[in-house]
């Protein structure tokens, strides 16, 4: 009686700490790394460009291959751009702040 309760609340459970550690991850991955090292070696604005469409690229390789073909130009190409944007609000997060907090937190 009480285990279908608690196995639905044991799978958000689940769900929201894979969210919030799948974040820090990919802050720390795209942010402070991949951003990190190009901002390094180029100019800001060439880094975070860079750095948002190669994050973006990820991501719709991703929605790509749970999508599939049919919905590559109605669904995974809109979501993709928005993601490139999100991508590079955060990296203008972490310059600004320093800190990948901020970034995250917003993820």
């Amino acid at each position: 009686m009480w285990a279908k309760p608690v196995a639905a609340a044991a799978r958000r459970i689940l769900a929201l700490a894979l969210s919030v550690v799948h974040s820090l991850f990919e802050e720390y991955y795209w942010r402070w790394f991949l951003f990190g090292q190009l901002s390094a070696r180029m100019r800001q604005g060439t880094a975070l460009t860079l750095a948002s469409v190669a994050f973006a690229a990820h991501h719709f390789i991703v929605l790509d291959s749970f999508l599939g073909w049919r919905h590559r130009l109605d669904v995974a190409l809109p979501l993709t751009l928005t993601v490139a944007a999100g991508g590079a609000l955060w990296c203008a997060l972490y310059r600004r702040t320093g800190s990948l907090l901020a970034p995250w937190l917003s993820h």
